[in-house]
Formats: structure tokens, sequence, C-alpha cells
């Protein structure tokens, strides 16, 4: 999980018919994102695209936005944009390294404002 702030984290769940089968983690889309809501008491399914193996404490918030990595195998990666107030739609899909060898663990803040 990671949190996302006000009471928001943001889980990824095994696509339960792949209990018994880990080694497809690295080939098939085997996990979805969901939004928990601890304050108001609810669970979301994101509409973002099942996905291989996911490291969501890997992700940033910042000003109210989750930007996450999400490597959907044989379609490369893409980098989305949650804004953490909305819903299961509210997000855009932003830079994408094609390729179905790619998979994006982390993504970085640099903070350094000048060499």
């Amino acid at each position: 999980m990671i949190y996302a702030g006000n009471g928001i984290v943001y889980a990824k769940v095994l696509d339960e018919d792949y209990t018994n089968e880990w080694n497809k983690v690295w080939t098939d889309n085997i996990f979805w994102l969901a939004k928990v809501d601890f304050y108001g008491q609810t669970v979301t399914k994101m509409d973002i695209p099942k996905c291989q193996i996911m490291s969501l404490d890997n992700g940033i918030v910042e000003s109210g936005t989750l930007y996450l990595p999400i490597s959907e195998a044989g379609e490369g990666t893409s980098i989305y944009a949650i804004d953490i107030d909305g819903g299961a739609s509210d997000f855009v899909k932003g830079a994408t390294l094609e390729g179905d060898n790619v998979f994006v663990r982390s993504i970085f803040r640099n903070n350094r404002e000048s060499l």
C-alpha cells in the first residue's frame, strides 16, 4: 500500500484466479489497483488496467496527485497521475515506455534545484 493522505491508501489486489499461480506474476496482468478511504469507509476498484506485479511504495504523492508506474504485460509501462480526491476514473495516463519487455518498478523525484 501507499498512503496518499487524508485517510486514503492505494493498494494492489491480486486477482483471485491467480492465487496459486505465482509463476505468472511477471508474465500476466494479475493485479488491480484499489483506493481505500478509511475516513469514508469505502473501497473503490480503480479503472486502471490490470498489470504485472507493482511496487506501490515507490510511487510519488505530490499536491493531491499520486504518480504511479503501471506495467502491463505485453504493453509496456505508463506513469499514471491519479487524483487522490477523485473516483475510479479520475486519472491521466502519462508518459509511456513501449515494449513487452519493459517493467518499471520505481519513479523518483529529483529535489535538487541546481547542480
